[in-house]
């Protein structure tokens, strides 16, 4: 395990000299604010700027017209301005740009938009019904994407069970909460559109600017700066496009920073949907039946939403052996929002109510849950439950049995129990999460470029973002290792930028510390490689004799450092590498068309504790074990889990995009509750297990979504075990669970 390293942006954070998009200004810059539809489902009749027009500063309101290929999107499904109707409340509706922010968000109040309302489709159930019509009139219905598939003989393996346990489960909307907002800024810059924003995948934004703009690609540089938090809500375009267009339009630059209450209007949220299981066992404890039923709301447009649902149901099979499986699952549109890409993508919808089978399942036969687990835990080579076969080990039997040993777990017995009102339980939950892309088709790709400098400077440069996940201080420390020099000595050259990187996919999957230390660590050989066969120019010896030691090589005795080799070069050194991930040409036979050939595994152990007056339900502890392959940064991957942890609990606890009607009831952290710091688990006590993965030469995991993809279903558990309960929905609410500890009502209620 490797020892802490201080993160190299860390300091400059921490003393605010470090620049996000949103302290970005340019020369002349223009500002631009987007008008936000106030109906959920209406037809766009008329856009009247004539009042916004009369205010000093004011430039111009652009709609729907006046954006050359008006669609984009995973799906081509989303107007980058609406311009036939609006979907969700929060669409937009128009850009007014200006001199200053002040005077476009005044402008914009000014414009007077003109609707026709039409029906409002806000539950899944009305989706799949079309009883409320379509959100896209193209389409032949509301389903987004869909996915059956069924292995062996189900209804005859449910009928040879002894345990059965059928159950609903409800996840909710959430939002990323990020800190900072949505932003960007444009400009023209030797003939072509450079836009910096905020940003997960600068070459898939490249590609939808491109699109939407009517622009060659070549015409557009995407450069991202460092990135104030993204959890996936970054992974799909906002500004960019708006932006962009207002700089085509007049030569100048522009800025756009969304407000909170225009992200949670507009922003991408997690999908909430509903999932309904049957599992069967014998009366040996082997499962032999699953049935899956789920939907999930994609709101009004794709947004990664086929693979969301994807991932979901692949984690609705998740580690555990399935003989016989049917599984159907749907995406649907529907008025509510935007549902797109949120930590996990998909595995916390799966992960909660497989889980939640995993531990009713083990109740009815009066099991230990963990026990469960073992023993129908997929093992390398094994077919998972959606047809594909587990070509990398996942471990999750090694840590399941890790789990098995916690002490909280063996003496959970021992903490269950109420006290001053106060009832307490354990709970436990699992997650198997793939990281990286995946096969069948699916190319993953990372490029880094090693460069060192005549005067001795060794510079690193790698297409993948910094959001806060401190991916450049581990890829430093690759090159570092790799190259056997000082950590210190690392420098980057620039930051993510389409037009000098190569194509190298999202900052996203779990897949950075993986994918691009690939690529980072075969820069570092060849540049080793380059230096030696300077440094034979230069020493006229063979190059076996060139012995590779800490900075430099050794020769004969005689010590020659890297700066003095490159020194004798007439230019600086430099290797640009691409590499493809691991994967697989054998297609898959099941359901998925990418299903993962890595996976991390995640098991947690939860002890919660419920106040039967209020329903406030805390969680005390939270011990982890978690798969990484190998570790190279302690506090990086203590602070991944972390985060993680708390995310989940707030997932269980706290988090819910309330709608009435379709529309957002609570888009503030005013009225949208997030965890504080007396949220936070009095323990957070991380077990960090290293099997080195054989596909990487650092024995790297992705680990990061699935630091909280198994936290919600783990907290549940715990309730569940302090109430002797059910329960099958999230979030946990106060006013749920004081309807379950405190059933006293005042009859005089029912006469008011």
């Amino acid at each position: 395990m490797q020892n802490s390293i201080q993160r190299m942006d860390g300091v400059a954070k921490v003393t605010g000299r470090l620049r996000f998009s949103s302290d970005l200004v340019l020369p002349s810059m223009l500002y631009a604010v987007p008008v936000l539809s106030s109906q959920v489902h209406a037809k766009i009749v008329r856009v009247d700027d004539s009042e916004a027009k009369k205010l000093p500063g004011f430039v111009k309101v652009y709609t729907g017209r006046d954006v050359p290929n008006n669609r984009v999107g995973y799906y081509h499904d989303h107007p980058v301005i609406c311009d036939d109707k609006v979907r969700f409340y929060g669409d937009i509706v128009a850009v007014v740009a200006a001199e200053t922010e002040e005077i476009a968000r005044q402008a914009a109040r000014l414009v007077n938009v003109e609707y026709e309302a039409l029906p409002v489709i806000e539950t899944v159930e009305q989706a799949l019904s079309m009883e409320r019509g379509k959100v896209h009139d193209q389409m032949e219905n509301n389903i987004c994407h869909q996915i059956h598939y069924q292995n062996g003989d189900v209804d005859a393996a449910f009928a040879k069970c002894k345990y059965i346990v059928e159950n609903e489960y409800t996840v909710q909307q959430a939002d990323h909460c990020f800190l900072e907002t949505e932003c960007g800024v444009s400009s023209m810059e030797d003939g072509k559109l450079v836009i910096r924003a905020g940003s997960q995948n600068v070459y898939y934004d490249r590609g939808q600017i491109a699109e939407g703009l009517g622009l060659p690609e070549e015409q557009v540089v995407v450069i991202a700066p460092y990135t104030g938090g993204g959890f996936g809500g970054k992974g799909d375009i906002s500004v960019q496009c708006l932006i962009g267009l207002v700089t085509l339009d007049t030569g100048r630059p522009c800025k756009m920073h969304f407000s909170r209450e225009e992200r949670f209007l507009n922003g991408v949220k997690r999908h909430p949907g509903k999932i309904r299981m049957k599992t069967g066992a014998d009366e040996n404890g082997v499962i032999q039946a699953h049935e899956v039923y789920a939907v999930l709301d994609g709101g009004a447009y794709t947004v990664f939403g086929n693979v969301v649902l994807e991932i979901m149901t692949e984690c609705c099979a998740g580690p555990y052996r399935f003989p016989n499986i049917k599984v159907d699952t749907y995406n649907v549109y529907t008025n509510n929002g935007v549902n797109g890409a949120f930590r996990g993508f998909g595995a916390a919808q799966g992960c909660f109510p497989l889980e939640g089978q995993m531990n009713a399942l083990a109740k009815a036969m009066g099991m230990d849950s963990i026990d469960l687990r073992i023993k129908n835990c997929l093992r390398q080579g094994e077919r998972q439950g959606l047809g594909h076969v587990l070509l990398s080990d996942t471990r999750m039997y090694e840590t399941l049995q890790a789990a098995k040993a916690d002490p909280l777990w063996v003496n959970r017995a021992s903490y269950k129990g109420e006290h001053n009102g106060i009832k307490t339980g354990v709970g436990v939950a699992a997650g198997m999460k793939g990281y990286s892309v995946g096969i069948n088709g699916a190319p993953d790709y990372s490029f880094a470029q090693a460069v060192i400098t005549r005067d001795g400077r060794i510079c690193l440069s790698v297409a993948c973002i910094e959001m806060g996940q401190g991916c450049f201080t581990v890829m430093a420390t690759m090159l570092a290792e790799t190259m056997k020099v000082p950590y210190e000595s690392i420098g980057f050259l620039d930051l993510c930028n389409s037009d000098r990187n190569e194509e190298t996919g999202a900052t996203a999957s779990s897949r950075i510390t993986h994918a691009v230390g690939l690529a980072v660590t075969a820069a570092g050989e060849e540049l080793v490689d380059a230096l030696r066969e300077q440094a034979v120019r230069i020493t006229g010896a063979a190059p076996e004799a060139l012995i590779h030691v800490e900075g430099g090589f050794e020769l004969d005795g005689r010590f020659i450092p890297f700066c003095e080799i490159a020194a004798s070069a007439e230019v600086d050194i430099m290797r640009r590498t691409r590499v493809r991930t691991k994967y697989s040409d054998q297609p898959s036979e099941g359901a998925l068309g990418h299903p993962h050939v890595l996976y991390s595994s995640n098991v947690q152990i939860a002890l919660a504790e419920v106040d039967t007056a209020t329903g406030m339900a805390h969680v005390d502890q939270m011990h982890v074990y978690l798969d990484v392959g190998h570790c190279m940064n302690r506090t990086h991957v203590e602070g991944q889990s972390e985060g993680g942890v708390v995310m989940g609990i707030s997932y269980a606890l706290l988090e819910k995009m309330e709608r009435k009607a379709a529309k957002p009831q609570n888009a503030s952290f005013s009225n949208y509750v997030i965890p504080t710091s007396l949220d936070v688990p009095t323990k957070i006590e991380n077990h960090i297990l290293e099997f080195p993965e054989p596909a990487h030469p650092f024995g790297v995991k992705g680990m990061g979504e699935n630091a909280t993809v198994p936290t919600a279903p783990a907290v549940v558990d715990a309730v569940n075990d302090a109430l002797d309960a059910n329960i099958a929905e999230l979030p946990l609410s106060p006013e749920l669970l004081a309807a379950m500890t405190n059933p006293w009502k005042d009859p005089s209620i029912d006469n008011q």
